[in-house]
């Protein structure tokens, strides 16, 4: 159902494993069945995830020259540093989360 929208389409974007908008649907069938960390809520789980992957990413394919990966994600540059230090602190969390005693019931 498209809640009386038009159909999002990615036009020309072909994967040799299958179409981007089909790789999306999937994610999004996979995201629905796991099971959800603590703490997390399905939006920012699925959507989150994608956007800190396509960042990594985007930022490995331009030798982590930020400038040039804002402009490639389009988006601005204080942006893309504000994502990445939101990772960082996430990361710090997951690091101090695991290191933690677990509290007795």
């Amino acid at each position: 159902k498209n809640f009386g929208r038009p159909k999002y389409q990615l036009r020309g974007a072909k994967t040799r494993t299958g179409d981007v908008p089909t790789l999306i649907q999937q994610l999004v069938r996979a995201g629905l069945m796991a099971p959800l960390p603590a703490k997390k809520k399905l939006h920012d789980y699925l959507v989150g995830g994608l956007e800190r992957a396509l960042i990594e990413e985007v930022i490995k394919q331009c030798k982590g020259v930020k400038v040039q990966a804002a402009d490639r994600l389009g988006i601005n540059r204080n942006t893309l540093h504000q994502k990445i230090e939101k990772f960082e602190k996430e990361d710090q969390m997951l690091d101090s989360d695991e290191g933690a005693p677990l509290s007795e019931p």
